[in-house]
């Protein structure tokens, strides 16, 4: 369509002050869709803003999409334009991209880390020739193999091989090798450390089928659930790291108050040292990477112990975050990644700086008494029981596929995941309704068999049964099994791995086990809210002792907004998932109650793993000494005008209103000039040794 006339005569914005800057508008298509033998389908489609110096009727430069209402208000405004706005327009463009494609020019090249496979098990998503083992009996530990880790594929229970069982002395070793070389690491620039990152992500990306296949060998999740919950949050924590952590780490400046005008006064942010991870099986490759991150930009050496139920994927992983540490040119001792049982376990504990747990109540309890014992700071992040509210209002229809995706990605087993569903009464059948439909058609299976498996296996073949005695327990209280809840029987398809059956449970109330105890499995428990009013659903979901995580949903943000903020959790999702707060790295991610305490992401996290060190200091040099000299009146030894100085000072700075500021200051003065005298002669320190020697 023609553009309206702007100024008079139809003369086209070509000739307006635009074109002083050499850019011309224009919504002429290249190829119009009536030369095509179409119409346009979109307002976007065949308008084009055209940059070029040539007269309209010239091929143009640069196209870019513009509707017609840009055109318009285009139109309208050109009258009122200066003529010179074109040049300034240029200017300002120009500016804005100089200087970022000036860093991209000079900034450091980051080197490809291609890291290949060294077996078929990390090559090929189908095995050959390997024993299989019986879900029964399969376990880690091998009485005959104590220094070796047992481990297999959950999905057709073929072994894999075995790993290294370090003991707490190897453990104890590889935190010295850390810690000499986070000596080093510490005194590199800052850069150093966001080129590390960079490499690092770079080669994640590189190699990012194979993360994906070992993650899914050793788990037993579904590729999709390895690609968002194991890569693309690390590819997420990597970019924000690397260009947010800096500012958070530099030393900060705060007020000095009244007393210290003369000074200032600072924050700074220094490494621990070494920093233990223990962390959890659940994502194999994001649970290494996390703590390595940012351990890696703080300025820490990091040993991390991975779960022995997925101690075989950290061959890789170590493989890889070794040859980034070499290819970018940090310490190559800096990283240390074991694998073991208890003893390697409080190893980690005993002789690094600071510990990050992941992990359950149980074993965290322990963890911290034994942090406690040695007086030693601890992360804890040990699970949730997350509710996710659907209010009268909300549509089933439109979260249906969203909460399927919360219930069921990764076999439910997610610290930061709903197991609660909370949803009123007056669209509790149709929200029921609606998930039954998307779950009776998800395909379950081993997820390297085919790209159209939706549920993999549970990592632990034993939280099979612990899964089965949270659903009977609910049944015999009243729940219903809409779909699933079984163990698949022997000889049946699903009986060849650890799998357990996507499951729903309606008429879930709080006095069940499975409403207060983490089921980390794919169940999906759904209570009523009988009277359809908030306080009922925040009263259910405040009656738990985890508060990890919260989602409302509801047509109202604000309704949304408010309950969520009545809601025990360290997190909270408005009209979403509550996982998706770790996709905004720069939000801290953990909670209270049971859940735990301190946190990891985001600037906390990042100063979590740092000493905390003030400093005051004087604003101007004054012969190496303070700029203000201390006042006679409180010095060594007494004159008897202290106390009422310091009343006089703290009456000046604090006194309510001007008259009490004016009180303090003349009783400063008068405390100032006049001097008591004392009645009697005391000994003084001399004296008192005199005596001393005497006697």
């Amino acid at each position: 369509p023609p553009l309206k006339p702007p100024r008079s005569g139809g003369e086209s914005l070509r000739s307006s002050s635009l074109s002083s800057a050499g850019i011309s508008f224009s919504n002429k298509r290249s190829v119009t869709p009536q030369q095509a033998g179409e119409q346009p389908s979109s307002p976007w489609k065949g308008r084009m803003w055209v940059f070029s110096s040539s007269e309209p009727a010239s091929p143009p430069g640069i196209f870019l999409p513009l509707p017609q209402p840009v055109f318009d208000a285009i139109n309208a405004l050109e009258p009122y334009m200066p003529e010179t706005a074109g040049m300034w327009a240029a200017g300002v463009v120009g500016v804005m991209l100089f200087f970022p494609l000036l860093r991209m020019v000079t900034a450091r090249s980051v080197p490809k880390v291609i890291v290949p496979p060294s077996d078929e098990a990390e090559a090929s998503d189908k095995l050959t020739n390997r024993k299989r083992l019986a879900m029964e009996s399969a376990s880690p530990k091998d009485k005959a193999r104590p220094a070796e880790i047992v481990c297999w594929d959950p999905c057709t229970m073929q072994e894999l091989g075995t790993v290294k069982a370090f003991t707490e002395a190897e453990v104890k070793s590889a935190v010295a090798r850390a810690r000499k070389a986070q000596e080093e690491w510490a005194a590199m620039p800052f850069s150093q450390r966001e080129h590390t990152l960079r490499v690092l992500l770079r080669a994640v990306l590189d190699n990012l089928d194979t993360i994906v296949r070992v993650a899914c060998r050793d788990s037993g999740k579904t590729k999709v659930d390895a690609v968002l919950g194991e890569v693309l949050t690390t590819c997420e924590k990597l970019r924000w790291t690397i260009g947010n952590a800096q500012q958070w780490l530099k030393p900060e400046y705060r007020e000095s108050g009244p007393m210290n005008l003369h000074k200032t006064s600072r924050v700074e942010y220094t490494p621990v040292g070494v920093v233990g991870a223990i962390v959890a099986f659940n994502y194999p490759f994001h649970n290494v990477l996390n703590p390595v991150i940012s351990s890696i930009i703080t300025g820490n050496g990091i040993v991390v112990k991975g779960s022995e139920y997925t101690a075989w994927s950290t061959k890789y992983y170590s493989r890889l975050v070794r040859e980034c540490l070499a290819a970018s040119g940090a310490p190559l001792d800096l990283v240390q990644i074991v694998t073991g049982f208890e003893d390697a376990g409080k190893g980690v504990i005993e002789h690094t700086d600071k510990v990050i747990f992941i992990g359950s109540v149980g074993v965290g309890s322990k963890v911290q008494q034994h942090c406690g014992r040695l007086v030693k700071p601890v992360v804890l992040e040990l699970g949730g029981k997350d509710p996710m509210v659907v209010c009268d209002d909300a549509s089933p229809k439109k979260i249906a596929q969203l909460v399927c995706r919360a219930a069921f990605q990764n076999m439910g087993q997610n610290c930061a995941g709903p197991e609660r569903y909370v949803v009123y009464d007056k669209v509790y059948d149709d929200f029921i309704a609606r998930v039954l439909s998307i779950v009776q058609q998800m395909r379950q299976g081993d997820p390297l068999s085919s790209p159209f498996v939706d549920c993999g296996a549970c990592v632990i073949a034993a939280h099979l049964k612990y899964l089965q005695g949270l659903v009977d327990e609910a049944v015999k209280k009243g729940a219903k099994i809409m779909t699933g809840g079984y163990i698949p029987i022997k000889g049946s398809r699903l009986a060849e791995g650890q799998f357990y059956p996507p499951t729903i449970l309606s008429n879930c109330d709080s006095s069940m086990r499975i409403m207060q105890e983490e089921i980390f499995g794919p169940v999906m428990c759904i209570a009523r809210v009988k009277s359809n009013t908030d306080e009922e659903a925040i009263e259910i979901c405040n009656k738990c002792e985890f508060a990890l995580g919260a989602a409302v949903f509801s047509s109202s943000k604000a309704r949304a907004s408010r309950m969520i903020k009545r809601i025990h959790a360290g997190m909270g999702a408005v009209n979403d998932l509550e996982g998706v707060t770790y996709l905004s790295q720069s939000l801290p991610f953990g909670g209270h109650k049971q859940s735990g305490f301190d946190r990891f992401a985001g600037p906390e996290g990042l100063r979590g793993l740092c000493n905390v060190k003030s400093i005051a200091e004087d604003r101007f040099v004054y012969h190496g000494s303070s700029f203000m000299p201390f006042p006679a009146e409180i010095s060594y030894p007494s004159t008897g005008q202290g106390q009422g100085f310091l009343a006089g000072l703290m009456g000046l700075l604090y006194g309510y209103g001007l008259s009490g500021k004016i009180g303090g200051l003349f009783t400063l003065l008068k405390a100032s000039v006049t001097k008591p005298k004392m009645e009697e002669t005391l000994p003084n320190h001399l004296d008192d040794v005199k005596e001393s020697k005497k006697a």
